[in-house]
């Protein structure tokens, strides 16, 4: 933890006077290490948020970690008090006037720390503690800042490590983010679509862990009418990713522009999609500011036919509408895909799904008294 928010509140506990307070409530310093703060726990706030989704399956944590890891990780590259990158807003948009001692219309003073305490006695016989006080610099602001989001990388690595289980990792083998990620590619002038990486990429991903779910999920009483064998497992996982790829580079372009919410966006003429790629977040950010946003899941870039460069997100909500919902690839899919897609969802389930149900039986016991009562 810093220096100066401990002492803060040590402050505010021993100390009544006003210009006690007024030196730390208007310390540069201060302010500085609350942007700073700030800023390096916003992706992390942004990853906590997202996590409580009824819609977010529990595996996202795993999928988004590298993103997130990397966003912690250049940041502290990058980290500078005097010239901000912009990974930094606060920092960015306040640190000038802050180290000229202004903030909001507020004069702010010379931010001090205690550097040790001294046991005397007063006239009286009193005992006392004196405390000496060293100026706080800017460049001791940036120190602590580097050590914070060094200590927050490590408690994040370790919370997702002990917090995550197997069965969890399994799962991701059925990420959308990632999956779509394998299906970046253009379209040739012969209509054929040439992936980035390859087919043999895209069939290779999640098939050791789709094998071992698929097993599970015939192991279930799945109906007489239905045949699950765990040998076509790969059949299944095959089926599932090609069906998403024709979908996604169909000329008619209605499942691409609700798939990544350009429903708004779309032109009068529907030019085929041309090329898909992912974007470096962190260096559009740098590029654009007005595109400051931090991205927990891959950034793509769409490029039309005669159109300009169009970065967005995923909406995977948007494509599990589509699977339950369109007959087209609903059969496409298969049963047995769809299946275990319903299977992966029951079982990655949100804590979020948990609090609502409670919240509801919570409002149904109170309206009905005592006859209602939660589920055990």
């Amino acid at each position: 933890m810093l220096d100066s928010l401990p002492l803060f509140i040590k402050i505010f506990r021993q100390f009544q006077y006003s210009e006690i307070k007024e030196y730390q409530i208007a310390g540069e310093e201060f302010l500085l290490d609350l942007c700073g703060i700030c800023d390096i726990l916003r992706p992390l706030i942004d990853l906590l948020v997202a996590l409580q989704s009824i819609t977010c399956p529990c595996w996202k944590v795993l999928s988004w970690r590298p993103n997130v890891k990397s966003y912690l990780e250049n940041m502290k590259s990058s980290l500078s008090i005097h010239s901000p990158s912009s990974l930094f807003p606060l920092l960015t948009e306040h640190s000038r006037d802050i180290l000229w001692r202004k903030f909001k219309g507020t004069e702010l003073v010379q931010g001090w720390k205690v550097v040790s305490n001294e046991a005397r006695v007063d006239d009286e016989g009193n005992p006392v503690t004196i405390d000496h006080w060293n100026a706080r610099e800017a460049n001791d602001v940036e120190k602590d800042l580097e050590v914070f989001i060094s200590d927050l990388l490590l408690s994040f690595n370790k919370r997702i490590t002990t917090g995550s289980d197997e069965p969890m990792s399994i799962l991701t083998c059925l990420d959308l983010d990632t999956i779509f990620s394998f299906l970046c590619g253009k379209r040739l002038k012969n209509g054929k679509i040439e992936l980035s990486s390859d087919e043999a990429s895209l069939d290779s991903y999640g098939k050791a862990s789709f094998d071992r779910f698929f097993t599970y999920v015939c192991s279930l009483d799945q109906g007489e009418d239905l045949l699950f064998d765990p040998a076509s497992a790969h059949v299944v996982l095959h089926k599932i990713k090609q069906a998403l790829k024709l979908f996604l580079w169909k000329n008619e372009r209605k499942y691409l522009l609700k798939w990544f919410s350009l429903s708004s966006l779309e032109p009068k003429s529907f030019n085929p999609l041309m090329e898909l790629s992912i974007d470096d977040s962190s260096l559009l950010q740098n590029e654009d500011k007005e595109a400051n946003t931090f991205c927990l899941g891959n950034l793509f870039s769409l490029k039309f036919e005669s159109d300009k460069l169009i970065h967005a997100e995923l909406n995977e909500v948007a494509v599990y509408n589509s699977i339950y919902c369109d007959e087209e690839i609903y059969s496409a899919i298969g049963i047995e895909g769809c299946v275990a897609i319903d299977i992966s969802l029951a079982k990655g389930g949100t804590e979020a799904v948990v609090e609502s149900f409670y919240s509801v039986m919570k409002s149904q016991q109170s309206t009905g008294g005592n006859q209602m009562k939660p589920w055990p």
